[in-house]
């Protein structure tokens, strides 16, 4: 599996890793926004269309079934990494029936080392009941005290400041300078870090420039192609 890109189930894939071999874990789901619609009587004045399309997923599962779902990878990365490995999870509050459901509510049963704040700078979601939402979360969970170097860091504080950026290959993709500092500080040359929901390569492709090794899943055989020959370039 080292160095490869798997088309695959994260859990499946998850499952043929040995126990405690991969040092780092970084990954950002699909946040199961529920096809996110304003609230009652309400409007969105920005982007007509806040749907997130995927490939392969409507991002519209039972929410208790989400939180089981994403509480059972959360543990299977854990089994993988070092005893001194981390497991960055990056995710969101979500306004869902016109609330904000947090991250939280499935999060808090693991052992929490930081919670870094990703200041996004700017939102599509544009409306006229509540402050504009540029805010999410990368939650660093951990076994024990975990490989760190501060050093190495582009962000030092815990508000990262940095744009998203855009791909017209996949709706979300993950933000290359977010990631690079994750890999500079919390590993080092030849660990291996694994992505199970890597979409169209990021956490693979900043990982292989910066000198190390990946393993990278994703249920999208689409994205996966995308994210192969993308990585090839590196």
């Amino acid at each position: 599996m080292l160095n490869r890109i798997l088309a695959g189930d994260a859990i499946s894939e998850l499952k043929k890793i040995r126990a405690n071999s991969i040092a780092l874990c970084i990954f950002s789901p699909p946040y199961n926004k529920h096809n996110q619609s304003p609230p009652n009587n309400t409007t969105w004045t920005g982007k007509k269309n806040m749907r997130i399309e995927y490939d392969n997923t409507n991002d519209d599962m039972p929410e208790e079934d989400y939180q089981a779902w994403q509480t059972n990878v959360i543990k299977e990365c854990l089994r993988v990494i070092k005893p001194n490995g981390s497991v960055w999870y990056n995710h969101k509050p979500r306004r869902i029936g016109g609330y904000v459901r947090l991250p939280t509510e499935w999060i808090s049963q693991f052992k929490i080392w930081q919670v870094i704040i990703w200041d996004r700078t700017n939102t599509p979601q544009v409306n006229n009941f509540c402050f504009f939402p540029t805010v999410e979360y990368i939650y660093w969970i951990v076994k024990h005290k975990p490989k760190f170097h501060r050093n190495r860091a582009i962000f030092d504080t815990e508000v990262w400041r940095c744009p998203p950026v855009k791909n017209p290959n996949h709706p979300a993709p993950f933000t290359p300078k977010t990631v690079r500092n994750i890999i500079l500080t919390c590993s080092d040359k030849g660990d291996i870090v694994l992505d199970p929901f890597c979409g169209i390569g990021t956490v693979c492709i900043e990982a292989k420039r910066i000198g190390r090794q990946y393993i990278g899943i994703d249920i999208s055989k689409k994205y996966v192609g995308i994210a192969r020959k993308e990585i090839r370039k590196v």
